[in-house]
């Protein structure tokens, strides 16, 4: 029955619930060490005629 819960498990709705759990966590610092590390982006000065992409963690549960 626990394997079978696994398989459904829904994908998360609220930050402040999954960042409880240590499994999204780990997940989370290793993502953010693997695009530190590969300097994906680097920080510059805002241009006041330029529009801002903005980012954000997508929690979801991969079945493979």
């Amino acid at each position: 029955m626990d394997l079978l819960a696994e398989l459904v498990e829904t994908k998360p709705s609220y930050f402040k619930e999954e960042i409880e759990k240590p499994d999204w966590v780990d997940s989370m610092v290793e993502e953010y060490k693997s695009i530190m590390n590969k300097s994906v982006w680097e920080v510059v000065p805002r241009l006041v005629d330029k529009s801002v992409v903005g980012s954000r963690w997508i929690f979801k549960v991969k079945h493979v």
